[in-house]
């Protein structure tokens, strides 16, 4: 499957669930969301989807990775998003390489 372009996101932390936050990704001024990053319990972690209505693409991930998830989501760009081509794993991704030393105190 190929990397999947998005430049903006919406985060939804939430409570009274299993599902902590999730952050939905889109692409351009479209409505519909080209990924979702889905936060589930420790220990809970499925393989990706992608709805093949949509073409929406749905990761799953350890709420552990919430911080650096955002993180990389306020701080870096270009983004993407990759699944294996046999929906066995997910990844966020940055789109360019980076200098090492980059960051300065």
């Amino acid at each position: 499957m190929p990397y999947i372009a998005f430049d903006s996101y919406v985060v939804r932390i939430q409570g009274g669930t299993q599902i902590p936050a999730n952050v939905f990704c889109y692409a351009g001024s479209g409505q519909v969301p080209v990924g979702v990053l889905v936060f589930v319990n420790d220990g809970d972690t499925k393989s990706p989807k992608q709805n093949t209505q949509t073409g929406t693409v749905t990761i799953y991930m350890l709420p552990s990775n919430l911080e650096p998830v955002l993180d990389t989501l306020r701080n870096e760009k270009p983004l993407k998003l990759y699944v294996s081509s046999t929906l066995s794993w997910g990844a966020l991704v940055t789109g360019d390489k980076e200098p090492v030393g980059e960051h300065e105190p």
